[in-house]
Formats: C-alpha cells, sequence, structure tokens
C-alpha cells in the first residue's frame, strides 16, 4: 500500500490534474505502458527521480468517451508540470 501511503501522507506538496478528452488511444492501451497498479478503471504509479524527487500519478478512465483524468502529486511544482506536458504530448 505505499501509494495509497504517499498519497495521503503531506510528503508530496505540489499538485496538479489533467484532462485528455477523447484520447486517440484506449484507456488500456495507455496504463500497458507506464502502469504500476491497476484496479478497475484507474491505475497508479509512484516513482523516484533520479534526483531523489518523488512523483505519484493516478490515472483514471472517467467516461465512456475514453476521457482520461490524470491527478499528480510530487515533492517539485516545475518537474510536475514538465512531466505534465510530457504526457499530454506523448498521448494525444
Amino acid at each position: 500500500m505505499v501509494f495509497a501511503d504517499l498519497m495521503s501522507s503531506g510528503t508530496l506538496t505540489c499538485q496538479s490534474q489533467l484532462r485528455i478528452p477523447s484520447s486517440n488511444q484506449d484507456f488500456l492501451s495507455i496504463i500497458n505502458k507506464i502502469f504500476v497498479e491497476k484496479i478497475n478503471s484507474a491505475a497508479s504509479l509512484y516513482a523516484e527521480t533520479i534526483l531523489g524527487q518523488l512523483i505519484a500519478l493516478l490515472f483514471k478512465s472517467i467516461n465512456s468517451q475514453n476521457d482520461i483524468l490524470i491527478d499528480d502529486k510530487s515533492t517539485e511544482t516545475h518537474y510536475l508540470s514538465n512531466l505534465m506536458e510530457e504526457i499530454k504530448t506523448s498521448l494525444k
């Protein structure tokens, strides 16, 4: 339960959210590339960068049109915004 503990601990102080409307790829195809844990229509990812920055992502399939909602938390705002932009670009 490392992911749940990390998400609720307050250690990750920066947060943002990204919604990708009607992605060209279905939810399962996307999370098969990146997921750590999948439960129903959500997948979570936890990582630590080589610089020691912690990041946690939660990918959720939110409706029948394949919209994806990505919640993220990290210890670094700048790193998090760059990562979300990379994800947004790669999933278009």
